[in-house]
């Protein structure tokens, strides 16, 4: 089974880039020639150096355009859009192909496409890498036909040649051969072959030569060995006995360098495995079922969300963890129209029963005719949310009755200082419609005529040491509401004439006592300010 990686990468960050030839270099930790990003308007968003140099065109006359002006209108609709329209539905797709290119002329390609997902499992790009694997062909379709005839091998001196005599000694290597090993022909001078490999490796090879020496016939085979640099490099090797006289008296070795190709697929199995670590340790529930909706793989957050062992898990259908069937034919139908789907609200039940409210993203997998083979998808339990915020809305609505019902003028702020709460007393107090101040964080223009913090923006802001330069030696911490406080203060702005108001702030906190705003109540005491006033006078 493949699996597109979801890369770390950020759309628009400069992807490495990569000289042609450079993967067999010393220290070379790179295989891709060439490396695009392409949108699903199937216009260009990255492109590397070697691979606009390929086209003979500077980045800024590929990156921004679409990939029918850089390939032709045919070739584009022909051949590449078909390829893109898969790897958007989710699909890897790789396939091999000899190209025309203005600059490097027929060049043959190793080219893979890669869906580029979003962080809701959507696909928005296609990551293109081309690895030019011309000279690897070449050497391929002339091995097959060389391979009756070494002498014709010989005389190409394209591959590196060894010969050793029956028991693996060197007596001949070419000059290819010491370029790509590093090592000095005098190097192999009464070294053998076996000296060459890394240990881990030489019994098996010791058979394969052995078996060679015997006469049989015997398959190409793979091995690694340290260069000069202490670099690893991989060759194929095929072997034919030297006889004379009906006597095995050598061996010789065609070596071919396939160091590169080593590489790629290390560097695919390594994305593949680091998707599959991705798809297992995700928080969400994800699955992937075959077309006709069997449970084909999950992962360990589906087996814990549905209560399933990974066993039950596949003898599910996944029909039967919907709460409502109907809600899976809608889902299938929406996924074979548009391809995708994105946070379907959904109800589904668990393995005891239990209902859950879920949000569900999921993407098909279709094969070269774009026929549906597969579905992938992720569920989030919704539940807990979902209930939370049918309690907070039932609270606001029991706060904002309480309130606008309350014979005290009283106004409430949430956490970014904005009006959620302003109720009927008070406007009749200050003259301020509750319509003016709703939603903003203008609850100072009922009191003051420039703008400055009340004091419930200062529970807000957690600034009680704020408080005394505000209001000075006026307010005091309130003995009836814990954490609230209260003071007294002439509001000239307030009424005709202004009005003395005692007023008391405190916090609204939620369940985790964090604050999400808070609630001042206000008390007009003008006539008992000015009654005390007469009775001292």
């Amino acid at each position: 089974m493949e699996y597109a990686e979801r890369s770390g990468m950020q759309l628009g960050e400069e992807w490495p880039h990569v000289r042609p030839g450079e993967g067999d270099e010393p220290g070379a930790n790179v295989v891709i020639d060439s490396m695009t990003l392409i949108n699903r308007s199937y216009v260009y968003e990255f492109a590397s150096e070697a691979y606009c140099r390929a086209h003979g065109r500077n980045r800024e006359e590929i990156v921004g355009n679409s990939v029918a002006s850089v390939w032709g209108e045919s070739h584009f609709n022909n051949l590449i859009k078909k390829h893109l329209d898969r790897c958007f539905a989710g699909n890897i797709v790789r396939y091999e192909n000899w190209l025309e290119l203005p600059i490097l002329g027929r060049r043959c390609y190793r080219v893979s496409y890669s869906p580029y997902f979003s962080d809701n499992g959507v696909t928005t790009h296609a990551v293109v890498a081309a690895l030019d694997i011309t000279d690897l062909k070449n050497e391929e379709e002339a091995l097959e036909k060389s391979e009756p005839h070494f002498r014709t091998v010989l005389k190409a001196m394209h591959y590196g040649v060894y010969i050793f005599d029956s028991e693996g000694r060197f007596t001949f290597v070419n000059d290819v051969v010491v370029k790509n090993s590093g090592y000095p022909r005098e190097w192999y001078l009464g070294k053998s072959l076996f000296d060459l490999v890394r240990a881990e490796e030489r019994e098996t090879l010791r058979n394969h030569f052995s078996a060679v020496v015997r006469g049989e016939r015997v398959p190409s085979y793979e091995f690694a060995y340290r260069k000069a640099t202490s670099d690893v490099a991989w060759v194929r090797i095929s072997a034919t006995a030297i006889r004379e006289g009906g006597r095995t008296v050598g061996v010789l070795g065609l070596l071919l360098d396939v160091t590169k190709r080593r590489r790629s697929e290390q560097a695919l199995k390594e994305s593949e495995e680091k998707y599959r670590r991705l798809f297992e340790d995700s928080r969400d529930a994800m699955f992937m079922t075959n077309k006709q909706g069997r449970l084909t793989d999950v992962n360990h957050a589906f087996l814990r969300l549905f209560g399933y062992t990974r066993e039950e898990a596949k003898a599910l259908n996944a029909v039967d963890t919907y709460a409502n069937p109907e809600d899976c034919r809608v889902c299938v139908k929406a996924l074979e129209e548009k391809g995708f789907v994105e946070d379907f609200r959904l109800k589904l039940k668990k393995k005891d029963g239990s209902i859950m409210e879920c949000l569900l993203t999921g993407t098909t997998q279709r094969d070269h005719e774009g026929a549906v083979q597969a579905y992938q998808g992720t569920v989030r339990d919704e539940t807990e949310k979902n209930r939370l915020e049918r309690a907070w809305r039932d609270s606001e609505r029991k706060l904002q009755s309480i309130l606008s019902g309350s014979p005290s003028a009283q106004f409430a702020i949430d956490q970014n200082h904005r009006v959620i709460h302003w109720n009927r007393a008070l406007e009749l107090l200050t003259g301020v419609k509750a319509g003016e101040v709703i939603g903003t964080k203008d609850h100072w223009k009922g009191f003051y005529a420039n703008e400055r913090p009340c004091m419930a923006d200062l529970m807000v802001d957690d600034g009680l040491e704020r408080i005394p330069e505000w209001y000075g030696g006026k307010s005091s911490r309130s003995s009836i509401v814990e954490g609230a406080y209260k003071a007294t203060d002439f509001f000239q702005f307030v009424g005709t004439g202004g009005k003395w108001l005692r007023f008391t702030a405190a916090a609204i906190r939620d369940s985790s006592d964090s604050v999400i705003g808070a609630l001042e109540t206000l008390e007009d005491v003008t006539r008992e300010r000015f009654a005390a006033a007469e009775a001292e006078e």
